[in-house]
């Protein structure tokens, strides 16, 4: 539509220089935040700030001896009807003899 001293406004300017800077810059920038980070974790391991467990209270959970029987009697069961099949003989004629 508008066209400056012959320039058209959708061409990207080639800029090496610039390009170059901001590249040397975010790394640079990313190299100081690392460093940084780093520090952080090294001197939190020396002074023994990282991995402690704040030792708690746990309370002694009770075993609920209804729960408990209804189970062994469920597992029972299971066990007692697998050794059935087992023995059993395969009521199911195999169709490749």
């Amino acid at each position: 539509m508008f066209e400056f001293r012959g320039e058209d406004p959708e061409k990207m300017e080639i800029t090496p220089y610039r390009d170059w800077r901001m590249v040397v810059a975010v790394f640079f920038v990313g190299l100081i935040a690392s460093l940084v980070f780093n520090m952080y974790i090294f001197v939190g391991v020396n002074q023994d700030n990282f991995f402690r467990t704040v030792s708690k209270q746990e309370e002694v959970v009770g075993l609920n001896q209804g729960k408990l029987l209804t189970v062994l009697e469920v597992l029972n069961a299971k066990k007692t009807a697998f050794e059935t099949l087992t023995k059993g003989s395969v009521s199911v004629v195999d169709p490749s003899l």
